[in-house]
């Protein structure tokens, strides 16, 4: 695996950018219209836009599963906040890191 899509925000996606950059990953960051400037989406090697604003955008599982095959990531990374993504990766050939829908 090379190309890590972080589906956090803020201090997480950035903690997360710098632990997998360590790593030798691939960074690809997604973020909602009104967070185009944050740090998580700089810090990053790559950034795609979702549509919507705020936390909706990021709790668009199917949006995001999308992002995920368009930028060519082999895995997401989630925390329990996003827990849509974990049900919309089932039957993709896209890892997924993270809690399942049963745990948060």
């Amino acid at each position: 695996m090379k190309k890590l899509l972080i589906a956090n925000r803020g201090e997480i996606a950035i903690r997360v950018t710098e632990a997998a950059a360590e790593m030798g990953f691939y960074t690809v960051a997604i973020f909602s219209e009104d967070d185009v400037k944050s740090l998580h989406v700089i810090r990053a090697d790559e950034a795609c836009p979702l549509r919507g604003v705020g936390t909706a955008a990021y709790l668009d599982g199917e949006q995001i599963v999308a992002v995920v095959q368009q930028a060519g990531c082999e895995a997401i990374h989630k925390l329990s906040g996003f827990a849509g993504i974990s049900e919309c990766s089932r039957g993709s050939k896209t890892g997924y890191e993270g809690v399942s829908p049963s745990g948060v």
